[in-house]
């Protein structure tokens, strides 16, 4: 998946399981001046492209790489509850 996040915004993109892709990045661009500019923020899409409804925003890349982790079990279970 083109990912529409200069490199140095992403903290980590992948597929998760057989239809998820979850990513991670820092804001920027759009977010200057805002509260928000500099956060991070981790979401998942599913295998259309489509948005999931979750959302995880932080401050630290620490709290980001756990967000992380956190997505990808929560998108394999949707996939095992699926079956």
């Amino acid at each position: 998946m083109k990912s529409k996040y200069r490199p140095s915004e992403i903290v980590k993109q992948e597929y998760v399981g057989k239809t998820h892709y979850v990513t991670t990045v820092k804001l920027g661009g759009a977010y200057d001046g805002t509260e928000q500019e500099g956060w991070y923020e981790t979401m998942i899409q599913g295998y259309k492209g489509e948005w999931l409804d979750y959302q995880k925003r932080c401050i630290t890349l620490d709290e980001a790489r756990d967000n992380h982790q956190k997505a990808k079990l929560y998108a394999l279970n949707l996939e095992r509850n699926k079956k």
